[in-house]
Order: C-alpha cells, then sequence, then structure tokens
C-alpha cells in the first residue's frame, strides 16, 4: 500500500467512526492532550481556572472535560498551556467506541493498517488532526484544511447557530448542507479566515461535531483524504 493509499484509507476509516458515534451519541466532552513531561497538576496551576475534569486519559497523557452551554471560553483557557498538544470536541464514549472499532473493523489483510491503528499514539494523532487550532502536527505534518464537516445538537436551528458565531454580520463563508440530519460543510476562503472561524465553531456548546473533509501535508505533499 503507497503512503497516499494508505492515509487516504485511514483517514476514511476514523471519518467513518466519527460519523457513526455523532450519530449514537449527544454527550459531549472535551478531550485535551498533554506533551510528554507535562502533568496535569502543573497544567491546572498554568491554567489559573478550575475545569470540569470527568476522568483522567493516560494514554493521551490527558483527560475530558464537560462540555457547558455556560463556559465557551473554557477551550482558550485550556491553550493558554503551550504544552497543550490539542482540545477537541468529542463524544463521551469516544474511546471505547473507537476501541471496539479498531478490535472489529479492521481488515485482516491490512496488516500495515492495523499496526498503525493500535499504535500508542494513535488516539493522539487522529485527535490532533482534528484540532482546527493545531497547524503543525507533532510529526511535522501541515495542515492545509479549507473545509470542514459540522453536525449541530438535534433541534439546533441552523440560523440560530449562524447568529450566534457571526453576531449578525454577515455570513462569510460557503456551507452546503450535507445528507446527514442536522450537518453542513463550510469551506474558507484562505487560511487566514479558516483560523478566525473554526476556534469559533467549535467553542459553541450546541456543535456536536466538527473535523476536516480535505487535506494534511506532509514533506510537502498535499493529500485530498475524501
Amino acid at each position: 500500500m503507497t503512503p497516499v493509499a494508505f492515509t487516504r484509507t485511514l483517514f476514511a476509516l476514523f471519518a467513518s467512526c466519527l460519523i457513526a458515534l455523532v450519530q449514537s451519541h449527544t454527550h459531549l466532552v472535551w478531550i485535551v492532550g498533554l506533551r510528554e513531561g507535562q502533568t496535569i497538576e502543573k497544567h491546572l496551576d498554568l491554567v489559573g481556572r478550575s475545569i470540569p475534569i470527568r476522568e483522567h486519559r493516560p494514554e493521551i497523557n490527558g483527560y475530558t472535560a464537560s462540555v457547558s452551554d455556560d463556559d465557551s471560553d473554557l477551550p482558550k483557557a485550556i491553550r493558554s498551556d503551550d504544552q497543550v498538544g490539542f482540545v477537541v470536541k468529542m463524544p463521551e464514549d469516544y474511546f471505547r467506541k473507537t476501541e471496539k472499532f479498531i478490535q472489529d473493523g479492521w481488515n485482516e489483510d491490512d496488516d500495515d493498517l492495523y499496526e498503525h491503528m493500535t499504535r500508542p499514539d494513535h488516539h493522539w494523532h487522529n485527535l490532533q488532526g482534528n484540532d482546527p487550532e493545531i497547524r503543525v502536527s507533532d510529526e511535522g505534518g501541515i495542515k492545509v484544511y479549507l473545509e470542514w464537516y459540522v453536525r449541530l445538537e438535534d433541534g439546533y436551528d441552523f440560523d440560530e447557530h449562524v447568529y450566534r458565531i457571526m453576531e449578525r454580520d454577515p455570513l462569510p463563508f460557503r456551507f452546503s448542507r450535507s445528507s446527514y440530519v442536522n450537518s453542513y460543510s463550510v469551506s474558507f476562503a484562505d487560511e487566514e479566515q479558516e483560523k478566525k472561524f473554526c476556534p469559533l465553531i467549535q467553542a459553541d456548546p450546541r456543535v456536536e461535531s466538527f473535523g476536516p473533509v480535505r487535506g494534511y501535508a506532509m514533506n510537502d505533499e498535499i493529500h485530498d483524504e475524501l
């Protein structure tokens, strides 16, 4: 399997796993990964405010935290620690479901893919890849995402979502409705626009899932993943 084909296959499998997760669960958490050498205790001291931690996750040297309608500033506060590797919103049973997917969903003929998905850094690699504010991964990959998928909480009106992000300003980017219920894709004109609006979309507590649709560059090679 070529490196490009391998990357596309891995990304597609992870994306399908996320879609299945989102369709079946609405309880969300922030998943926070801390870089090697950082501890949760030091991290909390640096952040300087309370964080509603739900559980520690040693596989990412981090933790999960509750998503609150009244605390949209939490992700920004967490990122004030420069040893944070990623902050992403996921279903609360992401780890259990992902482990089951790895166990049951792999192709026995594709040993390379299975080996990659069972690596100790598998969760770190995939979660960091879905963080809209991480431009260069710890492995040296440069993100070139300009298109993202968004799923809203059931009953959450799209116009209300846009109002919360834009506060009455005109929508400056293109979007299209998805075949999945209460979902859409958004395309940005450039990296500057993406950097500005991705954190706002992700911070909306009624956004259930938010992730990239295209692109990841390693060694100056750009891949269209889906």
